[in-house]
């Protein structure tokens, strides 16, 4: 697992339940620094993997499209691996294959306890 937070792809030791982000020792430590992040809860990896069922990640709500600011993310492009919104879908998307947003999170979440059972 990678940091997902610092550019050096460092290996990933932690997470954060709140922001969702794998983070190396270094990214924990300015994680609990940072006054924003510093109330958040930061779990060992390995706690992560023995815990998965019961620890509790808190959702973040998604952003508003980039395009069209007043429409919320609601899919997946699967062609452009990109979240889309409604209008997207019908203009820019139209020909594509896309699904709903929450769904390609299930699937990345099993994808991230696969990787974690390695």
């Amino acid at each position: 697992l990678v940091c997902g937070s610092c550019e050096t792809k460092s290996g990933a030791e932690s997470f954060c339940t709140e922001c969702g982000f794998f983070l190396c020792d270094e990214c924990v430590a300015i994680h609990r620094r940072i006054a924003v992040t510093r109330g958040h809860q930061v779990i060992g990896v390995e706690q992560l993997k023995a815990e998965s069922d019961t620890v509790k990640i808190k959702p973040r709500p998604l952003p508003p499209c980039r395009v069209h600011s007043q429409e919320a993310l609601k899919f997946f492009c699967t062609n452009c691996s990109e979240a889309i919104c409604q209008v997207c879908t019908a203009l820019s998307h139209k020909d594509h294959n896309y699904e709903y947003f929450t769904d390609t999170a299930v699937k990345a979440k099993e994808d991230i306890s696969a990787l974690l059972a390695k």
